[in-house]
């Protein structure tokens, strides 16, 4: 018995001794308590709770991020976030709303918490948005092919909505091609025709060739990559000297 009580003394010693010396461990675990679609279908109200916090501890920043169908890691390729400041271990929980999601995808969320450094995030919670309505597509890349010395850009274009939802009048469209992050450098293909009360569709294909190179020494991840975006040419209606252009999203396509 006396043996016993040796070794849950010891045992508590070194319990004691992992908490005292190791207080970054088990600081700011995370969880998602709730994620609800509003508005449109398209925005979500997210929330999520400390669930186990060192109290001489405080957040240098926390907040949430996202990806399309894959885990999100800040600094990553492809990933949002939206920071919300510094925070203090009172305040067990925090929320935010996130707007401008894509119909019809799949999406991983998770909080995080920047303590002394370190990232601490909350496991991923999947969520799928709704179907894709007509209504939901101005411009828009569907798919790209990455051949080997082709590339191929396909979407649509939907100048009735663009109309519709803005006092604008759409004169052109298009889609650019560069080897950089920077939608003011590489090539494009522009288009004038619109099919009449519906979506255009418009398939590119760009020369790898022609892609000037980049300007600047990227970032290994992004390096011998490619970079696309679709936009659309407007001029406002009550000044048709105005001409100005949207761009969507840019989208990263694999290794040159």
């Amino acid at each position: 018995m006396k043996k016993l009580y040796f070794l849950i003394f010891l045992f508590m010693i070194g319990l004691f001794a992992f908490n005292a010396c190791s207080p970054i461990e088990r600081i700011n675990a995370l969880r998602i308590t709730e994620i609800n679609f509003i508005g449109d279908g398209l925005s979500v109200n997210i929330s999520s709770e400390v669930i186990d916090t060192d109290k001489k501890k405080t957040a240098s920043q926390h907040g949430f991020c996202w990806a399309m169908g894959a885990v999100p890691e800040l600094g990553m390729v492809g990933v949002d976030s939206l920071l919300l400041g510094e925070k203090a271990n009172e305040d067990q929980l925090f929320s935010a709303t996130i707007e401008r999601l894509l119909p019809s995808t799949d999406y991983y969320f998770r909080s995080f918490l920047i303590v002394d450094g370190n990232i601490k995030y909350s496991l991923p919670q999947k969520v799928r948005t709704r179907n894709m309505r007509p209504e939901d597509v101005i411009i828009t890349i569907t798919n790209s092919i990455n051949a080997k010395d082709t590339i191929y850009l396909k979407g649509i274009v939907n100048k009735e909505r663009i109309e519709f939802l803005f006092p604008v009048t759409v004169t052109q469209y298009g889609t650019l091609l560069a080897s950089e992050p920077d939608s003011t450098k590489g090539i494009s293909i522009v288009e004038t025709n619109f099919m009449f009360e519906g979506m255009s569709q418009f398939f590119h294909k760009y020369a790898k060739a022609n892609v000037p190179l980049p300007t600047v020494t990227l970032p290994q991840p992004l390096q011998n990559s490619y970079f696309a975006w679709a936009f659309v040419d407007f001029y406002p209606n009550n000044n048709p000297s105005q001409i100005q252009r949207r761009y969507t999203r840019m989208l990263i396509l694999g290794n040159r």
